[in-house]
């Protein structure tokens, strides 16, 4: 019954922090639009992405801490868990400060590579400001975040992201109406960040005195010996998902770059509420896995899988049928313009192949596959960046979603083929049905129902006009239920009503 209460605190405030980060993406790009213009808000994704690959030197410790953390654990087995927490904070106070150095020498070398008229000194500070959060990572929130995921309580950590989040969106939305200068404006979020940290690191003091390192702890490394291969899967995820913004500034524009931001910024955002529903579950997947049956993991693992198909349908066919509506309101007051279909479309492609496999990276990270599949995420990231670049060179902005579509495609279809082959020891053919009725029913809908974006013109009818699909879709995935899912949403409802 505890283990059930934790995963509904877990679903329930994982998407929490997802919701508010899409409307703080919503508001304050346009604000800084609005403002300063499509090139600021160009240089400052940009300098998002740059951020995010700066803290690979970290990438992967937070990853194979937690899942070497699942058995000691469970097993309540103190002084391997203060053993192993030692191990993950000895790397991350390492990584951190080659993190600080690397910060350093590119906020002085990038902006001679920026070809709008922005000012060297505003560069160098947006660069500076901007990765503090990513220093909080590495000295504080890390570690702790290991700690509270392996003991499946994901809602804490991702309910004080969430209050940092809010607290820092009112204080940019405060700024901004001032007009306040983008540095100091990007100064006061990076400092809720670090408010965030140290609530974190309190939390954690308090709950988890028994797992407090000693003076004679010693590290125990073995949890993080999975490291290099974890870190090569996150840096394939940010080639995959953070050179689009790179490449576009370098090789087309700054406005380019602020037009796949804004697009971007929908996309990202629903991704994020699939992908922490993913993490919020992945524990308790986990966890079966380390003292359970085969069986019982394919039978988890199946309803994770089934859940994730009603999730990418839903919402990417509402998306699709809605996108060009919200960006016209979005962006109507804009200096460029922001509104092209096959833009939506090819975003929407990609992230059905993108969201359907997240059950397929669960599994593989609960496994601890990291050294297994570091090969694959490898191929991945290269087709991802050298056709993004040929694509780009030939086809503008549209080139890289194409680059980017044939990797994520791939990968898709793999991570599916590997998850049965030497996890599930089982046939693939039933999830590879449900991806093609995924993507049946998207087109499906995408053809018969007109899509009156010209004629929308407030919030509050777009919002009609959502609920509305959202109904229509939800009537054919119950018909599709019936049809073909009958013992999985029976599994499902028997885990939801479990008392």
């Amino acid at each position: 019954m505890k283990a059930i209460v934790n995963m509904y605190y877990n679903i329930g405030v994982s998407i929490l922090p997802q919701i508010v980060n899409i409307v703080s993406s919503f508001i304050l790009p346009v604000l800084i639009i609005n403002i300063y213009g499509s090139q600021i808000n160009g240089l400052t994704a940009t300098i998002k992405s740059l951020v995010g690959y700066i803290s690979l030197v970290g990438a992967g410790i937070a990853t194979v801490t937690t899942q070497s953390l699942y058995g000691p654990i469970a097993r309540q087995d103190a002084p391997t868990v203060r053993g192993m927490l030692r191990a993950a904070a000895n790397m991350f106070n390492r990584c951190g400060y080659i993190y600080i150095v690397i910060v350093l020498v590119v906020s002085f070398v990038y902006p001679f590579f920026i070809k709008e008229n922005i000012s060297y000194t505003t560069t160098v500070l947006l660069l500076v400001v901007m990765s503090i959060s990513g220093a909080s990572e590495f000295f504080v929130v890390g570690r702790c975040r290991s700690l509270l995921y392996a003991d499946r309580k994901v809602y804490v950590a991702t309910g004080i992201q969430s209050l940092s989040l809010i607290v820092s969106l009112i204080l940019a939305v405060i700024m901004l109406k001032f007009e306040t200068n983008i540095v100091l404006v990007q100064l006061g979020i990076s400092s809720v960040y670090i408010a965030r940290a140290l609530l974190l690191a309190l939390y954690v003091r308090k709950r988890y005195p028994q797992y407090e390192c000693r003076k004679d702890t010693k590290p125990i490394m073995n949890a993080v010996k999975k490291r290099k291969d974890a870190m090569i899967h996150q840096l394939s995820g940010l080639i995959v998902f953070g050179s689009q913004s790179i490449i576009l500034s370098v090789m087309v524009s700054l406005e380019a770059a602020s037009i796949y931001a804004v697009y971007n910024i929908i996309f990202s955002g629903l991704y994020s509420i699939c992908s922490n529903i993913n993490v919020a579950i992945s524990p308790f997947l986990g966890k079966t896995l380390a003292v359970g049956t085969i069986e019982k993991v394919k039978k988890e693992f199946n309803m994770m899988e089934y859940l994730f198909y009603i999730l990418t349908t839903v919402v990417l066919t509402v998306t699709i049928l809605t996108i060009l509506s919200f960006i016209s309101l979005y962006t109507k007051n804009a200096d460029i313009n922001y509104i092209y279909p096959r833009y939506a479309l090819m975003f929407v492609i990609i992230q059905v192949f993108n969201m359907y496999r997240l059950p397929n990276i669960a599994i593989i990270n609960v496994a601890g596959h990291f050294k297994e599949t570091r090969s694959r995420a490898i191929i991945e990231s290269i087709i991802c960046l050298v056709a993004s670049i040929i694509f780009t060179f030939f086809g503008g902005m549209y080139g890289v979603l194409v680059g980017t579509g044939i990797a994520i495609g791939w990968r898709c279809f793999d991570m599916i083929w590997y998850t049965y082959k030497y996890i599930l020891a089982g046939s693939f053919l039933t999830s590879l049905f449900r991806l093609a009725r995924a993507l049946s029913i998207i087109v499906l809908f995408y053809f018969v129902v007109k899509n009156p974006f010209l004629l929308i013109d407030s919030y509050f009818d777009w919002m009609l006009y959502v609920m509305v699909i959202l109904l229509i879709v939800s009537i054919v995935l119950a018909i599709d239920a019936l049809l073909f899912e009958r013992k999985s949403l029976n599994d499902i409802m028997k885990v939801v009503l479990r008392k």
